[in-house]
């Protein structure tokens, strides 16, 4: 008998252990990915703070395709 993911912590857990070198590396990962967004449209709109933020912005979609 197997138990349900969301009991024994799913992606995060493993043999009952935390994961947090995962957990550390997808925070990296995904800092990195928001930095360079962030580059990019201050790159692109200067002087458009608005424009800036929301085309700085990543969907879960792009988050997943890490």
């Amino acid at each position: 008998m197997t138990p349900d993911p969301t009991i024994t912590g799913g992606t995060w857990y493993s043999d009952h252990e935390f994961e947090a070198e995962f957990v550390r590396v997808l925070n990296e990962q995904c800092a990195r990915l928001l930095d360079e967004r962030l580059e990019e449209a201050t790159t692109k709109f200067p002087n458009d703070p608005f424009l800036r933020r929301t085309s700085s912005l990543v969907s879960s979609v792009d988050l997943v395709a890490l």
